[in-house]
C-alpha cells in the first residue's frame, strides 16, 4: 500500500513533462538607422494626410488648368539619424525626395494618377512642385534640400489638381504617393 501511495504523488508531478511543445519564432532586422520623417499639412498637423479641399468641376474648362494649390512640408526631424548622413557635416548633407504614385502617373509622368474606383473623378490628376517651383514628376527627384544636423528640416512642397481634359467629372480625387529621402 505504501508503494502505491508513493507512486501516485510521483505520477502527479511527472504529468507536466508530457505537455505539448511548440516553437515561437521571432523575426526582426538590424538597419543602419531610422530616418524620422513627418508630413505636415498647411495647418501644421502631422499624420501623413494633406487635405486638398473641394475643387469645382466648372473651374476645369480646359486641359492643364491647375487648382487648389495646397502647401505641405516633409519634415525630417533629425537628419543625422538617417542612412547616408555624413557626420563631418558640410555641403554633402543634402537630401532629395523621390515621389512615386501608388496608382501610377498621368500626363507623361508629370502628374500622379488618382486612386481608381467607383465614384472617382475623371480627367484629373495631382501635381506637386518643390520649393523652386519645379514640378516633381512621378519617380523623379526633387531639387536638393540642405539638411540640418540635430534639428528639423522642413522641405516645402505644393500639391495641386490639374485637369487632363476639358470634361472633368465630379468624384473622389484621392492620390497616394510614396516618398523616399536620399541623402547625397
Amino acid at each position: 500500500m505504501k508503494k502505491t501511495l508513493l507512486a501516485l504523488p510521483l505520477l502527479a508531478f511527472g504529468l507536466p513533462a508530457f505537455a505539448n511543445t511548440g516553437l515561437i519564432q521571432f523575426t526582426g532586422q538590424v538597419v543602419a538607422g531610422s530616418c524620422p520623417i513627418e508630413i505636415r499639412d498647411p495647418a501644421g498637423a502631422t499624420g501623413g494626410a494633406v487635405d486638398m479641399g473641394q475643387a469645382l468641376v466648372g473651374d476645369f474648362n480646359a486641359a492643364g488648368i491647375k487648382k487648389n494649390h495646397t502647401p505641405f512640408t516633409i519634415s525630417v526631424t533629425d537628419a543625422s539619424q538617417c542612412p547616408g548622413w555624413d557626420g563631418n557635416g558640410g555641403a554633402s548633407n543634402v537630401g532629395v525626395i523621390t515621389l512615386t504614385g501608388t496608382s501610377g502617373s498621368a500626363s507623361n509622368g508629370d502628374l500622379f494618377a488618382l486612386k481608381p474606383g467607383a465614384g472617382t473623378a475623371s480627367n484629373l490628376a495631382l501635381g506637386i512642385t518643390d520649393y523652386t517651383g519645379a514640378v516633381v514628376k512621378h519617380g523623379d527627384d526633387s531639387a536638393p534640400y540642405p539638411l540640418n544636423d540635430g534639428m528639423p528640416t522642413d522641405m516645402a512642397f505644393t500639391a495641386y489638381y490639374e485637369s487632363l481634359a476639358a470634361n472633368v467629372t465630379a468624384g473622389d480625387a484621392n492620390v497616394d504617393v510614396a516618398l523616399k529621402l536620399t541623402i547625397n
